[in-house]
């Protein structure tokens, strides 16, 4: 056999080594489903003059899934949840979460499904970033919309010097997609 042959079946089995890990196949019965999943980054960039017992704010992005799902469609969607949910502080620099809140609340939300809760912490670290507490909420029809969006609902929003809040918010999700 000559070299040829077996660079180019190493280099296929290599390959789709590289690409298995991003989804599993589950066979559900009545055919193979596949698992994917994708982490997703939402904008927060606001401005406040004063505290507010609570304050909600959209991002300043949506999220559009077609070019994540490995060739599915959004209606090849049979369900998607929220695995791991981190907040970032980027404005003001300096300030902890702790010296600007008490608590957040994470919402998905897009046209033509209600907004649902997918995370939330009543209690913040002294650092800038925090993994939040998520839900097992169902977003599927929020990552079948053309696009979605995130909602944050703080409490005891504090004023920072300038007024001016940036945040960053990723979002795992696991999406199971119809199979072959």
């Amino acid at each position: 056999m000559s070299s040829r042959p077996r660079i180019f079946t190493a280099a296929l089995l290599l390959g789709a080594l590289l690409l298995l890990p991003a989804c599993d196949t589950v066979d559900l019965g009545n055919g193979e489903t596949v698992l994917l999943t994708r982490q997703v980054t939402f904008d927060f960039d606001f401005q406040q003059s004063g505290a507010q017992d609570a304050r909600r704010v959209t991002s300043s992005n949506s999220i559009d899934l077609t070019g994540q799902l490995e060739g599915f469609l959004k209606s090849e969607i049979l369900s998607a949840t929220v695995t791991e949910v981190a907040l970032r502080r980027d404005q003001p620099v300096g300030r902890d979460l702790s010296s600007l809140m008490s608590g957040v609340e994470v919402e998905l939300t897009a046209s033509g499904a209600s907004a649902v809760t997918v995370a939330r912490a009543t209690t913040l670290p002294a650092s800038n970033q925090a993994s939040l507490t998520t839900t097992s909420a169902a977003v599927t029809a929020q990552t079948r919309a053309d696009r979605f969006g995130a909602a944050l609902t703080f409490t005891d929003l504090a004023a920072p010097p300038g007024g001016v809040y940036g945040f960053t918010l990723t979002v795992t999700l696991r999406i199971e997609v119809e199979g072959v």
